[in-house]
């Protein structure tokens, strides 16, 4: 094992160490990952998920990691590069591409700490830098303390969004669905009835298969950004990388499942989820345009919900990212999130 580089910077009850390097903070992975853990983050926010951030091309590494008496309080982990223009852009590990991130601290003394920790390290930047900080839960107290110690000469910009999700209250699936939406159910397994087409879904949790399918699956992501008019995060090497070291990841560390929905034999759809602390996160779903008469993708999340529903360990489905809940099979609730963009 490395022998982890750390510097103090902070002196006090407790101490705020600076880790330069994915190798010095791959070091740390089990007490983050027990930290995520501990704090209740879910897997965003976690080991499995800051690894493949941190291990990237084109990126340095850094952690600020809060300990106190041998034992690890808080933990913010980050990447940044100083682009063409001389300007150093810094961003959480944890999140990304719409995905909640989280600044990991045990209790409100550590996330002060943290925060307070986090500002100085940005202040003391060379050049311009500009920070992401987000989407994290609304009212972070690392992310308020960490504002409230920047300099006044900082620009600061806010979003606020809301991540949907469905509180599960019932085992009946039509009891979260809007009327519009039954309706469409209703009509594509019309449709598929009338026209003849067989309609089989298929879940596996096996590493390997889902391994092996990636190369289908990040097809069928690409087509389904490209036919809505939008780039995909999977069209440039670096993108595709991250993705897939990322899905190789959770197989191997997570309940990863993948759920498929095929018609007359063909793959129409694909849903990606996680069991995560008696919570089902959806990670990200496609459907097949070819197949769009039949609302391949609706008849596949109700599916995923349903399953949901019907499990008595689970109590939640998370849709991860701030999508606009109209545009969503079904949610019932939402948690607030903000990003914080910095220039400094």
């Amino acid at each position: 094992m490395t022998v982890p580089e750390v510097y103090p910077v902070l002196a006090g009850v407790e101490d705020v160490l600076v880790v330069h390097g994915k190798d010095n903070i791959a070091a740390f992975d089990l007490l983050i990952d027990d930290l995520g853990r501990r704090c209740g983050a879910p897997v965003t926010g976690r080991w499995a998920w800051l690894a493949t951030t941190v291990e990237q091309e084109g990126v340095q590494s850094s952690a600020l990691l809060l300990a106190a008496a041998g034992d690890l309080r808080g933990a913010a982990v980050f990447v940044h590069h100083v682009d063409a223009a001389g300007v150093r852009h810094v961003q959480l590990a944890s999140g990304g591409d719409g995905h909640r991130a989280f600044l990991l601290a045990v209790d409100q003394a550590a996330a002060v700490a943290l925060g307070v920790a986090f500002a100085d390290i940005l202040t003391a930047t060379d050049g311009p830098t500009r920070v992401e900080l987000g989407p994290l839960p609304s009212g972070d107290p690392s992310l308020e303390t960490l504002l409230l110690s920047l300099p006044g000469s900082v620009e600061v910009n806010r979003r606020h969004d809301v991540v949907p999700v469905v509180r599960a209250e019932g085992t009946d699936l039509e009891d979260y669905l809007s009327h519009g939406m039954r309706r469409t159910l209703r009509k594509s397994n019309n449709r598929l009835a009338t026209d003849g087409v067989r309609a089989e879904f298929t879940v596996t949790s096996d590493a390997e298969q889902i391994i092996a399918r990636l190369p289908e699956i990040a097809a069928v992501s690409r087509a389904r950004d490209h036919a809505g008019g939008r780039s995909s995060l999977l069209d440039d090497e670096t993108g595709m990388q991250r993705w897939t070291q990322r899905l190789i990841g959770l197989t191997r560390l997570c309940h990863l499942e993948l759920s498929t929905l095929v018609l007359d034999g063909e793959p129409a759809a694909y849903v990606l989820g996680i069991e995560d602390n008696g919570v089902y996160r959806v990670l990200e779903g496609r459907y097949v345009m070819t197949w769009k008469r039949y609302a391949p993708g609706r008849l596949l999340e109700a599916h995923v919900l349903e399953r949901v529903l019907s499990r008595t360990d689970l109590r939640e489905l998370d849709w991860m990212t701030s999508v606009a809940p109209d545009t969503l099979l079904a949610a019932n609730d939402g948690v607030d999130v903000v990003t914080a963009d910095l220039v400094l």
